[in-house]
């Protein structure tokens, strides 16, 4: 073996050894990383498993709030219902009025038409009296005399 190949070989366990030297230094820093990956693999573990319970009370709150938003959806239906049957009476109720309205004035008419009548037959009550005690007069009925015979018919009336 010649010395340039000693001097080779000697070259190269050198560079061999720098490469173990720093392969093994990397070898510590991938160790250190790996130990930090594992410690946020554990805590990102602990994380997934916290979500899914949250998901599972979410989705246990979503099926609560459907049951909840179908039965207001029936509310609601049952509502519009009643509204329509109150606006439904509602019109009913403004048809009557406007012919109780109508039923009111023309009452109002009669009842002034009546009082009409009713001071004209007092006149006629009051003429008829009259022309009875005349009558009575002139037939010569006893006791009557006109002064007497409307005293008495008008405390009769």
């Amino acid at each position: 073996m010649n010395s340039q190949t000693v001097s080779n070989i000697a070259t190269v366990i050198i560079a061999v050894a720098a490469l173990g030297a720093f392969l093994r230094h990397e070898i510590g820093d991938v160790r250190d990383e790996l130990a930090y990956v594992r410690s946020d693999v554990a805590e990102l573990r602990t994380d997934v498993t916290g979500l899914k319970t949250d998901v599972t009370g979410l989705k246990a709150d979503v099926a609560v709030l459907k049951t909840d938003v179908a039965v207001l959806k029936t509310d609601v239906a049952a509502l519009k219902t009643d509204v329509a049957v109150l606006k439904t009476d509602v019109a009913v109720l403004k048809t009557d009025v406007a012919v109780l309205k109508t039923d009111v004035a023309q009452l109002k008419v009669d009842v002034a038409q009546l009082k009409t009548d009713v001071a004209e037959l007092r006149v006629d009550v009051a003429d008829l009296k009259e022309r009875m005690v005349r009558v009575e007069v002139i037939l010569g009925v006893p006791g009557a005399t006109a002064s007497g015979r409307l005293a008495e018919q008008e405390g009769r009336a």
